[in-house]
């Protein structure tokens, strides 16, 4: 059987477009590691809005979300896109961008849709979201940043972690908790200038790229006005900032990551063979071309089911599990296969495809997912399968969950591992 996506010469021109755009408006070093899953452009006065792009396409609304009905790109085209954008890592940025125009979209007062929804989508404005290993959620015990009320202001104060392009943004999605001191505290979210007195940027030192900030108020005023939504209303608009995360990608054809590693297997001679002819590099390329097939077959599952109406429930994480494992395991086989080469990066003359195996190590270490997400995904998988243990009172208090019968202490079991190899 044939699962493969045949794409139509529309949408293979309307791929040249974005390539186009991409190659246009991002860094030569950041463009050209596709197979590498590059994290973006590190100037961001040369990168303008990602839904600008799809302007000629009819997407000029708070959502790259494909289907005539919304407005978007058509949903042919959005494959596309879709694809483009992960490969150049910026996948990140459309989700942010769509998750942020439909919260002001369906939050936002009047005077917030004039001054906001044209401007960002059109990449006049930039606003930075906070960042997912930030632990300012919507839990007001976890939201480092607090709102105070003096008269017809706030006052900010705290440091919160946020994601975004550039060393600056215009403005920033600022979740903090209203009314810290009183008996009822809730998250509220603001809208504020990074131009407020007060309001200070830097970025931590990664061995990657990095688009995440460190955002510090100190004792800054915001106008109400500043406030999206209600006070309280934190939840639910946080829920909207990330809804399309749990939305299916489209099914990639190729890993390029594992081409680039079989072409350089294929191709390289050492002691009179070729690497992928040596036993042992030979099964871990098999292994990765396996892992790499499989997680096709899961997103073909999650877009045909998306496609047919079939409802999505655990699906989506597991993919993102999946997938996740296999990245770590991509960079582990590389090493080995490729050998020291691996680590020589895209400005030596030797690193093989310019120095993409070096940025997989490095992406290995530092592009790890907070703890928050890995339970978030396995905990979604639990619950759809009916495979959530029981609550804590439910224990026998006969036996303490930390002690084996001997009295020894034994590390917590996990409820559900990630998905088996």
């Amino acid at each position: 059987m044939d699962f493969r996506y045949h794409f139509s010469a529309e949408q293979e021109q309307f791929r040249q477009e974005v390539q186009s755009w991409i190659l246009t408006n991002l860094p030569r070093e950041s463009a050209s590691r596709i197979a590498s899953t590059a994290t973006g452009p590190d100037n961001p006065e040369s990168s303008p809005s990602i839904l600008a792009l799809l302007g000629p396409h009819g997407s000029t609304e708070a959502s790259v979300t494909p289907g005539p009905e919304s407005g978007g790109v058509d949903g042919d085209l959005a494959v596309v896109l879709m694809q483009e954008l992960e490969r150049h890592g910026l996948l990140w940025l459309a989700r942010q961008s769509t998750g942020l125009l439909q919260a002001i979209t369906d939050y936002g007062a009047a005077h917030q849709h004039g001054m906001f929804l044209s401007a960002l989508t059109m990449g006049e404005l930039v606003c930075w979201t906070p960042s997912h290993s930030s632990d300012g959620a919507v839990d007001p015990a976890r939201t480092p940043v607090e709102a105070m009320r003096d008269g017809d202001d706030f006052i900010l104060d705290g440091t919160d972690l946020f994601l975004g392009l550039g060393d600056s943004p215009d403005y920033l999605w600022a979740p903090a908790v209203s009314d810290p001191e009183g008996p009822s505290a809730v998250v509220s979210v603001f809208l504020v200038g990074a131009n407020l007195h007060g309001v200070s940027v830097s970025t931590p030192r990664r061995l990657t790229s990095s688009q995440q900030h460190r955002v510090a108020f100190e004792n800054v005023r915001v106008p109400s006005y500043c406030l999206l939504g209600r006070e309280g209303d934190g939840w639910v608009l946080n829920s909207l900032l990330h809804a399309s995360e749990m939305d299916p990608l489209p099914p990639e054809p190729n890993d390029p990551r594992v081409d680039q590693l079989l072409k350089y297997a294929g191709e390289t001679v050492r002691d009179g063979e070729t690497l992928a002819g040596e036993p042992n590099r030979q099964q871990l390329l098999m292994e990765a071309y396996i892992d790499s097939r499989i997680s096709f077959l899961f997103r073909t599952r999650d877009a045909w089911m998306s496609e047919t109406g079939q409802n999505l429930t655990y699906h989506v994480a597991q993919t993102r599990q999946w997938e996740r494992k296999t990245s770590e395991r991509m960079a582990e086989v590389s090493r080995v296969v490729v050998g020291m080469y691996a680590m020589l990066d895209s400005e030596d003359p030797r690193a093989p495809s310019q120095g993409s195996f070096e940025y997989l190590q490095r992406l290995g270490v530092a592009e790890e997912p907070p703890e928050s997400a890995v339970a978030g995904d396995a905990a979604l998988i639990a619950n759809a399968l009916g495979l959530a243990g029981p609550p804590l009172e439910a224990v026998s208090e006969t036996q303490p969950l930390d002690q084996d019968q001997t009295g020894e202490h034994s590390p917590p079991i996990a409820k559900l591992s990630s998905p088996a190899r």
